[in-house]
């Protein structure tokens, strides 16, 4: 039932979530204030698998408070959730002359490449075995992705020798 609640939540948000109001809302936020405020937020969960999560960067995001913060820690969640026990959990906000890049990535299985682009996809998952799982719903990443194209934004990932790196790029704030 806890299942199924959430993801009716998660299909909700994906049906409810409008556009315009997403543009309209958007402001300028530090980049080192939103990491920051994400790892204290797992920090409890990561240590419970004796992860420890280091957070570097800076500069400024142009973006809906809500949304980056529900795409972070989309990403953060599944980081801790599949990444490897005692290992590290990095996110990182990297400035450039076109936006900002926010960075998360983690240590474990490395993801087969004819798997990555379709992690985005709703409900898809890389292990069959995952799917009964009580605690996922195959949304979370493509939640991340309607948020990052409500932003006009691009969002990818990598997985190589067990690292992998899901990258969101915010676009900077075009000048009226």
């Amino acid at each position: 039932l806890e299942r199924l609640s959430r993801m009716l939540d998660n299909m909700l948000f994906l049906a409810r979530t409008d556009p315009a109001s997403a543009l309209r809302q958007r402001q300028a936020l530090s980049a080192a204030d939103e990491v920051e405020r994400i790892a204290d937020y797992f920090e409890g969960l990561a240590s419970d698998r004796g992860m420890r999560i280091l957070v570097e960067g800076e500069g400024e995001i142009w973006a809906e408070p809500m949304l980056l913060r529900r795409a972070l820690a989309n990403l953060c969640a599944n980081a801790i959730k599949y990444g490897a026990a005692h290992s590290d959990l990095r996110i990182e906000a990297i400035a450039t002359t076109a936006g900002l890049k926010l960075r998360v990535s983690n240590h474990g299985e490395t993801i087969a490449a004819e798997h990555l682009p379709r992690l985005f996809e709703r409900f898809y998952r890389v292990d069959e075995s995952r799917e009964r799982s009580a605690h996922s719903n195959g949304l979370g990443l493509s939640i991340v992705a309607t948020i990052m194209q409500l932003h006009n934004g691009r969002y990818s990932v990598s997985s190589q020798d067990g690292v992998t790196c899901f990258e969101l790029f915010f676009p900077k704030r075009e000048d009226a």
